[in-house]
């Protein structure tokens, strides 16, 4: 699968009709990243990643029908703790629970 954050490199071999088909793929795709980065900003879910789950206290992100990221707790299902994980680093594959600071891995407890 193709990261919207992975450069295409367009082949050399069209000559300029190729690269301007690119030019417009890139600025599509520019277009993209900028719209997702957006939604995020907004409070939304863009499917970049799992959605979390404490196995430790049980809080786990959820998504409603609108599409906004929510926290919940088990025994409240659909309704927002106002909660929300935290990444830990830059990788994005580490979150912190925002209820007991456990660190958790991908969806996963670390």
């Amino acid at each position: 699968m193709v990261s919207l954050t992975t450069p295409l490199i367009p082949h050399t071999f069209g000559g300029m009709k190729k690269k301007k088909e690119f030019s417009k793929i890139y600025e599509l795709a520019a277009q993209l990243q900028s719209l997702r980065r957006r939604a995020t900003q907004l409070g939304m879910f863009v499917d970049d990643r799992e959605l979390l789950s404490c196995a430790k206290c049980g809080l786990e992100e959820d998504v409603t029908i609108e599409g906004l990221l929510i926290v919940v707790q088990p025994s409240a299902p659909g309704s927002d703790t106002g909660f929300r994980f935290s990444p830990v680093g830059k990788s994005k594959r580490r979150y912190r629970c925002p209820q007991c600071k456990t660190i958790l891995m991908c969806g996963n407890e670390a």
